[in-house]
């Protein structure tokens, strides 16, 4: 196994910056596509060759509910320095009720609502939800990443952190694990270094680990059989299973989406994201690039659905593993607030920095 890389502050801090960019720009460069079943490559590829002028004139791309939340969760962090559950909860309902047209989810739109009349009942809007089982959406997976970085140098402190976060407006146990897995996948990408060549089969073996551990207790109270299925687990699998074949030929993106999904629920996306992201490490065939956050967003829009989420989850891996030097500055000039974002993962590196060693 490889030894741990002691990740140097500026790479750190570079990483933490590129992880937002990634957020914002997967978003962004995604929402044109959402729920496109079959994405024309040809269309695809013309839409981001235009992007990748330097000195194009285009109007800034607006991104959705993904970035808007992510970013009222950095922001509480960086001002109140440390997690606040009201003070989010505030956030998300001020800015949904500013720009309701960001593409949110009606489940979450009922919590916002419940919200406005009054905060002192916090838990209890997502708890009511779908019969008492809660949202299982990617909802709480695809604005984790502020959380990710905040949390970056422990384990117990993420999954408490990411839990509680997660449930304030999706309580399915399907769509927490998929946040603390995501989560995870990108505590694992910050530790990495950039330089060296990133050992999937590690990678996953240790993501399955934490994952494991989170499905062995998290589903008891809920009914879910685990000797039929271990959900995030089994999705690893079949990660892995994903990238042997692409090893040997070329995997249809149909094959891809049958396998793993390209949905709004946590479990058919948020893996999704994590293998366009691995599988993004080497190059694609029919994608014509040798930069890899391209590379990755590209795939991940190539595969359909709910492509602004599963790119945005996608890029923040990337940013967070390569760090800046993968994101074209021109390309955060193209999309709506992603300077700001990047500024934000730094004031989050600044907020943290002088963390405990590793735990």
């Amino acid at each position: 196994m490889m030894a741990r890389y002691n990740v140097p502050n500026e790479v750190l801090k570079s990483k933490f910056r590129a992880c937002l960019a990634g957020v914002v720009l997967g978003d962004c460069l995604g929402v044109p596509f959402e729920g496109i079943e079959k994405v024309v490559k040809r269309d695809l590829s013309d839409f981001l060759n235009a992007l990748d002028q330097p000195d194009a004139k285009l109007a800034p791309l607006r991104y959705s509910d993904d970035t808007a939340m992510t970013r009222s969760i950095a922001e509480s962090l960086v001002e109140n320095q440390k997690v606040d559950e009201n003070d989010i909860a505030q956030r998300f309902t001020d800015v949904y009720f500013k720009e309701p047209n960001r593409g949110y989810g009606e489940g979450v739109v009922q919590v916002f609502t419940k919200w406005r009349t009054s905060l002192d009942d916090l838990w209890n809007p997502a708890k009511e939800q779908y019969n008492g089982d809660g949202s299982y959406g990617n909802g709480g997976a695809m604005r984790v990443a502020p959380i990710a970085l905040f949390c970056h140098n422990s384990h117990d402190l993420l999954v408490k952190t990411v839990t509680s976060v997660t449930k304030l407006t999706h309580t399915n146990p399907l769509a927490i694990s998929g946040a603390l897995f995501q989560s995870m996948a990108i505590q694992q990408a910050l530790s990495l270094d950039p330089d060296e060549k990133l050992d999937e089969k590690i990678f996953l073996k240790n993501l399955r680990e934490k994952i494991e551990a989170i499905e062995e207790t998290i589903y008891d109270d809920h009914g879910f059989d685990l000797g039929k299925n271990w959900y995030y687990r089994n999705r690893i699998n079949i990660i892995e299973k994903l990238l042997e074949e692409c090893r040997l030929k070329n995997v249809s993106d149909e094959e891809v989406v049958s396998s793993l999904g390209h949905y709004v629920d946590a479990l058919n996306s948020v893996p999704t994201a994590l293998f366009c992201f691995l599988r993004s490490t080497q190059k694609i065939p029919h994608i014509q690039t040798n930069n890899a956050l391209r590379r990755t967003i590209e795939y991940a829009i190539s595969l359909g659905g709910d492509t602004d989420t599963i790119a945005s989850m996608a890029a923040a891996l990337v940013g967070s593993y390569y760090g800046e030097e993968v994101i074209p500055q021109y390309y955060l000039k193209h999309t709506e607030a992603g300077k700001e974002l990047a500024h934000l993962g730094e004031k989050l590196y600044d907020l943290v920095a002088p963390d405990l060693p590793p735990k």
